[in-house]
């Protein structure tokens, strides 16, 4: 949470407007499917509720149900404009399960079109090349194909802004920082259809 506090500062966006749901790593796809009703438990640290007191529903048992709940607590706040959300294409179940829980509390409120979706575990040896390459352009997942990728055009200073914000995980920079950098690019890529077809 300290990590993605930092990285926001460097973005630009206040303490106040971050959210931290507290639902626990490598569980979220479980957590929506079997473990709607039924809490959850941890394999990483056993908890069967969000133990955070900064989260925003500490003590919530890890179920779907409540996943979904706190999600919606947060619309209700924002009132967002655009929802940025992981594809359920994504590779990593977390990514793709959450991706599903915000493509459902949207569809309850009939605000799907606010949505836009994006890939990071996009497929075998993707972003190619890997590490940092600022000058060239994102190209498509190949776990992609079929949705409608579109390119958002990064100037030179946002692009280092998302450098600086990367690096400021620095957990993960130390065991993932070549396919981190590798999205640092003259582009983004985002896709307007969770699915092919839809």
């Amino acid at each position: 949470m300290q990590e993605s506090h930092d990285a926001a500062s460097l973005l630009g966006v206040p303490a106040d407007h971050l959210y931290f749901l507290g639902y626990p790593d490598r569980g979220i796809l479980q957590i929506i499917t079997d473990n709607y009703i039924t809490p959850y438990r941890s394999k990483f640290t056993d908890a069967t509720a969000v133990p955070y007191s900064s989260a925003l529903s500490p003590g919530h048992a890890y179920t779907g149900f409540n996943l979904e709940r706190d999600f919606e607590t947060v619309l209700d706040r924002v009132h967002p404009t655009l929802v940025l959300a992981p594809s359920p294409r994504d590779s990593h179940p977390d990514h793709r399960a959450t991706g599903v829980v915000a493509i459902r509390a949207m569809a309850r409120r009939n605000e799907l079109s606010k949505m836009r979706y994006w890939i990071v575990h996009g497929g075998e040896f993707w972003p190619t090349p890997r590490g940092y390459e600022p000058d060239l352009d994102m190209s498509p997942p190949p776990l992609g194909h079929g949705l409608s990728q579109t390119p958002f055009k990064l100037e030179p200073a946002e692009e280092q802004r998302k450098r600086l914000a990367i690096s400021a995980y620095r957990t993960q920079m130390e065991v993932m920082s070549s396919f981190l950098l590798s999205f640092v690019r003259t582009n983004e890529l985002y896709s307007t259809n969770p699915m092919p077809g839809h």
